[in-house]
């Protein structure tokens, strides 16, 4: 059954005389989980919550197993809500780097800003600059980029001093970095722009439609 407090404020419920809470996802939990400012939904048995103010310094947020216990150190300031491919980002001290799902630090919290992992790799800025490392830290792709985007058909597109090209997921440049735009890849082809005309150009660079247009989008229907 379900109920409201004496307060108004937290829906509560109760089973074979024990206590729960019922949190933002409809799910009833230990009443202990009440200590938490906030609760998330679970993945694989886990949430995120963020714990109240600690030692007058902001929030920190940390992951809880079903029966309330904390599996990580609540030292972080920010952490993702999901873990990709066994890792989620974690921030401290304004550096941001990798932890598993014991809290251990995979990656060391050295980055300004980083992002989930996806198909292996993982986008990262330090000192103004974008790059990829793998689940080891390496530096796959070099932190010397101007902007990186989201992996395009086993490709990354990448730009520097307003140029855009490709690299591979090992960090062989494949495409050079001479587009003013490079559009991401469907059906083999990725629309791209230079000094003020479109065209399209295969995934080995090759000028498959001359950039001769005013305009280009993508092809339908072949």
């Amino acid at each position: 059954m379900g109920y409201i407090d004496d307060l108004g404020d937290n829906m509560k419920c109760k089973d074979d005389d024990t206590l729960y809470e019922i949190s933002d996802d409809d799910e009833c939990l230990p009443e202990k989980f009440s200590r938490y400012e906030k609760i998330g939904a679970y993945q694989d048995s886990i949430a995120l919550i963020r714990k109240g103010i600690i030692d007058n310094e902001s929030y920190r947020y940390v992951y809880i197993d079903r029966e309330g216990d904390e599996i990580i150190e609540a030292i972080y300031s920010d952490i993702s809500f999901l873990f990709k491919e066994g890792l989620a980002v974690a921030e401290k001290d304004g550096k941001w780097g990798f932890i598993d799902k014991k809290g251990n630090k995979i990656i060391e919290l050295k980055y300004d800003e980083a992002w989930p992992f996806d198909e292996d790799l993982a986008q990262v800025k330090k000192d103004g600059k974008f790059g990829c490392i793998d689940k080891k830290g390496r530096e796959i792709i070099e932190i010397k980029y101007d902007e990186v985007w989201t992996y395009e058909e086993g490709l990354v597109i990448v730009q520097k001093d307003g140029k855009r090209g490709l690299v591979d997921k090992k960090g062989r440049e494949i495409i050079e970095l001479k587009y003013d735009v490079l559009y991401g890849f469907v059906g083999g082809l990725s629309a791209v722009q230079k000094d003020g005309k479109w065209g399209f150009i295969d995934k080995k660079g090759r000028e498959i439609v001359e950039l001769k247009y005013d305009e280009a989008s993508y092809f339908q229907e072949g």
